[in-house]
């Protein structure tokens, strides 16, 4: 009867679109002790919970400081995160199809938007310092039922002589809260793409910070 065994892993992992290199040397112990079975892992507790195709498909990622969650295929991989900004590329393999930064904006009254015009605006403003042209403008139709108002703009030029394609979304709920996505990628790539920023965005929740929850008990106490 084996009641404990160790093992040593050696790791020389190369550095790839998704992942830094890592070259490290792990050791685990287990043991090994006889032991009953919980009861909420008996067989007619977990019948209760059916296998469901998306949970084994999708990843949910929260970003620091709470101000939106994702639900994402694991295609998608985030490689940089702070309080207000998450970078996260679209890999093919080991091969990097598109990066996106998703940024956390200031949130604006209840009941307020941003207007395509406007957001169109601020894209162009951005695009005179790449060169680039506006050629798609749309309000974007995100996944059914979701009560996110996601605003799309499109472009392309050039970088250092390389074809290049941006697409710029804004995202926001009718409580203020709202964040801006922005994603670069070859033109050459754009068949891969299609469209995985919407896909990718019809996952987003957005989360109400506690200082702006506390706001709202504040204007809810003086009515």
């Amino acid at each position: 009867l084996i009641t404990m065994f160790d093992a040593t892993f050696d790791e020389n992992r190369d550095i790839s679109g998704g992942q830094p290199g890592v070259e490290a040397v792990s050791r685990l112990r287990t043991t090994v002790e006889p032991a009953s079975i919980p009861n909420t892992l008996e067989t007619r507790a977990l019948e209760k919970f059916p296998p469901s195709e998306d949970s084994t498909r999708l990843l949910r990622y929260t970003a620091p400081g709470d101000g939106f969650s994702l639900m994402h295929s694991p295609t998608w991989r985030v490689v940089r995160e702070t309080p207000k900004r998450t970078t996260i590329r679209l890999l093919d393999g080991g091969d990097v199809v598109a990066q996106g930064n998703i940024s956390l904006l200031k949130r604006i009254p209840t009941g307020k938007q941003l207007t395509l015009d406007d957001f169109v605006t601020d894209v162009r403003s951005t695009l005179e310092q790449l060169k680039g042209q506006v050629t798609q403008v749309e309000t974007a139709k995100l996944a059914e039922g979701s009560k996110l108002r996601a605003l799309r703009v499109v472009a392309e030029g050039k970088v250092q002589e390389v074809d290049v394609i941006w697409v710029y979304m804004h995202v926001s709920d009718d409580q203020g809260n709202r964040v801006s996505a922005v994603f670069t990628l070859e033109k050459k790539r754009q068949e891969k793409f299609a469209g995985a920023d919407i896909t990718l965005l019809s996952g987003l929740s957005l989360i109400d910070s506690p200082a702006a929850e506390t706001a709202k008990a504040s204007n809810a106490q003086a009515k």
